[in-house]
């Protein structure tokens, strides 16, 4: 009988910490102005939110200001941040890999590129997310 509860303890506390990983994006690691639903997480086994990927996506090809988080997780489970902020004639990039035990000579620093284009700016953004394993 003690064996099934110590079992049954063990998979219940596992069920938790896998639940409370997701929002670790957006809480744990400091992304601040951006709600839950402005935060996609992505990792080898699942993708979560990825609906408002595409309504980012949507909005940069209508010139609409927006904001989104990418929240990737390592194979170790270490979570690397990118947000993405569009200001309506680019795309502002910030990542945070800080938080990555094994993110070699950057880590703790905070990288910052621009997605340029004019009419080519949603194609650069499309190329920019398959470049990064975010989408297919």
């Amino acid at each position: 009988m003690k064996k099934y509860l110590i079992s049954a303890v063990v998979v219940s506390m596992l069920i938790f910490s896998a639940c409370g990983r997701q929002e670790e994006g957006y809480s744990k690691y400091g992304i601040k102005n951006v709600s839950k639903n402005d935060t996609i997480t992505y990792s080898l086994k699942d993708n979560v939110n990825t609906d408002r990927l595409q309504k980012f996506i949507d909005n940069v090809s209508k010139g609409i200001k927006d904001r989104i988080n990418l929240v990737r997780y390592t194979t170790e489970g270490d979570p690397i941040i990118t947000q993405l902020y569009f200001n309506g004639k680019y795309i502002q990039i910030y990542i945070d890999n800080s938080k990555d035990k094994f993110g070699g000579a950057n880590k703790n620093e905070i990288l910052y590129n621009k997605i340029k284009g004019g009419k080519q700016l949603k194609d650069n953004l499309l190329k920019y997310l398959k470049d990064n394993n975010i989408t297919n």
